[in-house]
């Protein structure tokens, strides 16, 4: 019978026999009957994690690495022995790991067993308010996201969506301004949407500056009309000076207008770069504008928006010096509520690392604190190694599917000793990728 069996091996291994039997290959139907000699029960067989029957299995080890490394960091920890179990109490991102207790995340290290993810967290819930990637090919009516446009339509000034414009895909958005006259403070070309919303407001969209002059170039707007002054809640923009341009926003609260400081630095050199503009607490005194610029912290403002509720986003220099002149484009617009859409992809590998098949995770995670960000529609994410679907490194695959309102999917590659350099990225580029050293020893 299979439990006497596992029980006279488990007396031999107890006794210290010098040939010890190997539970190695043998039959099971769960992780129990394997182990006492830090296997796992895999399709029927017990396996090591760094082994398939019918080859020699290795010793686990593994420095506890890469589970952690953010933006190239290395994660390093405690070694791991005797098929995976962690030992030293190796730190995995804050979270220690030690006899096979409890890993970051809620993770277990499962004991001696195989390699193991940490679990994951909770998935933040964001309201999408608009998301744009203009390849419909349409602002306003069927197919279009935007409710109206602002376009007064002087000589030299012109917006549209423009055949391979945009910085990935087929179309982009494209305002070209070669006037220096206008209505009001300038071009008033824009895309509108009404939104009335509160709270917290995310919006990250790519933008494009091919040539600036004069003092102005506005990106983005926010406005709440009728309670304001010229009824701008907060701005975006590139401003043109000696030297180079600069990104800033500013805006009115109760008070007057402000602007952000320190600016961030921006050349007008055709760059793509990925901007946030977060508005915090629209509608009570203790309101809050922050500006990221390609992953990078630039500058927090408070605000008093008592009372205010934000009736439109706009895209466009819909409220520009009228000397401005220039040329701008944007590309894969999203404007939330609640919380943040995702900014860039994270790597996260299991609480210990050993060679064989590895079971990683890519995680869709937001530009301010890197907390998990829930994808807006479905996110595709490549890995720069062979890619598989199952455990024991079978079903090869070319890429992963993130669905909409999840922000993970694990894959399983082939580890091999050393430093394993993993990068995934977006194919559709809206996403920053990521690049993480894992250590195998």
């Amino acid at each position: 019978m299979r439990i006497a069996f596992v029980s006279f091996l488990l007396a031999v291994v107890l006794l210290g026999c010098p040939a010890q039997l190997t539970l190695e290959c043998a039959t099971c139907t769960s992780d129990s009957e394997c182990s006492p000699q830090g296997m796992t029960c895999a399709q029927g067989v017990c396996v090591l994690a760094s082994s398939a029957c019918g080859s020699t299995g290795g010793g686990g080890g593994g420095t506890n690495g890469g589970g952690e490394a953010s933006g190239g960091g290395t994660a390093t920890g405690g070694t791991s022995s005797g098929g995976g179990t962690a030992n030293g109490g190796g730190t995995n991102g804050g979270g220690t790991a030690n006899g096979g207790g409890t890993a970051n995340g809620g993770g277990t290290a499962n004991g001696g067993g195989g390699p193991v993810l940490p679990a994951l967290g909770a998935i933040p819930d964001a309201e999408v308010l608009i998301e744009d990637d203009f390849e419909s090919g349409v602002l306003v009516g069927d197919g279009g996201r935007w409710s109206f446009t602002l376009a007064p339509g002087a000589s030299g000034q012109t917006m549209n969506l423009v055949a391979d414009a945009g910085r990935a895909g087929s179309r982009g958005f494209v305002v070209v301004d070669t006037s220096t006259s206008g209505p009001n403070l300038g071009l008033g070309l824009a895309a509108v949407a009404r939104i009335d919303a509160g709270g917290t407001l995310y919006t990250r969209t790519w933008v494009s500056m091919q040539t600036t002059n004069g003092s102005g170039g506005v990106v983005l707007n926010f406005y709440a009309p009728g309670q304001l002054e010229s009824n701008v809640v907060t701005e975006f923009a590139v401003y043109s000076h000696a030297g180079g341009g600069v990104t800033k926003t500013d805006g009115l609260d109760a008070g007057s207008l402000t602007e952000c400081s320190p600016p961030v630095p921006w050349t007008a050199n055709g760059n793509w770069r990925l901007v946030h503009v977060v508005l915090d607490g629209v509608g009570t005194p203790n309101g809050r504008t922050s500006l990221v610029v390609d992953g990078q912290q630039g500058c927090v403002e408070s605000r008093d928006w008592t009372g205010v509720v934000v009736r439109q986003a706009a895209i466009g220099p819909s409220f520009s010096p009228q000397d401005w002149q220039g040329v701008m484009k944007l590309d894969a617009y999203v404007l939330t509520g609640g919380n943040p859409p995702p900014n860039r992809f994270f790597l996260r590998g299991p609480t210990t690392l050993s060679r064989g098949c590895l079971p990683t995770r890519v995680e869709l995670v937001d530009g301010f604190d890197g907390g998990l960000a829930a994808a807006i529609r479905p996110t595709r994410a490549r890995l720069s190694v062979p890619i598989f679907s199952a455990a024991d490194c079978s079903g090869p695959i070319s890429e992963l599917t993130i669905p909409r309102g999840s922000a993970a999917a694990t894959f399983f590659w082939v580890a091999d000793a050393g430093t394993q350099m993993l990068t995934a990225s977006d194919p559709t580029a809206d996403l920053l990728p990521v690049t993480t050293p894992f250590v195998v020893p």
